[in-house]
């Protein structure tokens, strides 16, 4: 196995992990904390964790081809969920103390950074399969797809909708 990409598998289930056990422990938390700043301490350091784990999933497709090679497409709808998941429940805490969310702006920047890298990641494929495959010319129907909110409670549904609208066309 190369050993770039086994680290980068390594990474990544590191960070698989500590999303994990953030959502897990999030309520209970945010229960008893009483310090606005450390729930957005917390909160902040989720989102740059998420923000690594994407990462890593990028820079895991380049070794598409190695042996050992695992797709992260298969399961990054999970730790997206789980990441939105203890977002909301952090967002939700720190509006109820007073609090102001402020990484509401980044997380809407990862937001659409990531469903960006995803196209592009589709679109690079489609170029490899163009190029190795020659004369074959794919065209795909343009799919309407609804604009996200920014309101963390509704990434799931729109999540759903969105990979049901790829993945069925």
């Amino acid at each position: 196995m190369n050993p770039i990409m086994h680290r980068t598998i390594q990474q990544r289930a590191a960070c698989k992990g500590q999303i994990t056990r953030t959502l897990n422990s999030a309520t209970e938390f945010s229960q008893r904390c009483d310090n606005v700043e450390t729930l957005q301490g917390n909160l902040n350091r989720l989102v740059s964790t998420f923000d690594h784990f994407m990462e890593l999933s990028e820079g895991l497709v380049a070794y598409n081809t190695e042996e050992g090679y695992e797709d992260p497409g298969l399961d990054i709808p999970e730790y997206e969920d789980k990441f939105y998941r203890a977002h909301a429940i952090f967002s939700k805490a720190i509006k109820e103390m007073g609090g102001q969310d402020y990484s509401q702006d980044q997380s809407n920047i990862l937001i659409s950074s990531t469903v960006e890298r995803l196209f592009e990641g589709q679109n690079q494929l489609l170029e490899q399969i163009h190029s190795s495959s020659g004369a074959i010319d794919l065209r795909f129907e343009k799919i309407r797809i609804p604009t996200f909110s920014g309101k963390y409670e509704d990434w799931s549904q729109f999540s759903d909708l969105f990979l049901s609208s790829v993945d069925n066309n």
